[in-house]
């Protein structure tokens, strides 16, 4: 995971800014977007696992409805 963190360090100083932001009281919403296979997930546990203990993490997803409409959750 350290070559992970070496490749995601400007990622991972703006969310660490988003996270520092939110500790002051200061509402903070982060959305990781990405093709399939990019490393969401990846980024999402590191940062979850290192930086935001005692924090309230909530973790959704996508779903296609149809041709022309999707659904977050």
């Amino acid at each position: 995971m350290n070559h992970y963190r070496f490749y995601r360090k400007h990622e991972l100083a703006f969310a660490r800014n988003l996270l520092s932001k939110a500790k002051q009281s200061l509402k903070q919403i982060l959305f990781i977007s990405g093709s399939s296979g990019v490393g969401k997930t990846s980024f999402f546990d590191l940062f979850k696992k290192e930086y935001c203990d005692g924090c309230l993490v909530i973790k959704g997803g996508f779903q296609p409805l149809n041709q022309n409409h999707n659904i977050a959750y």
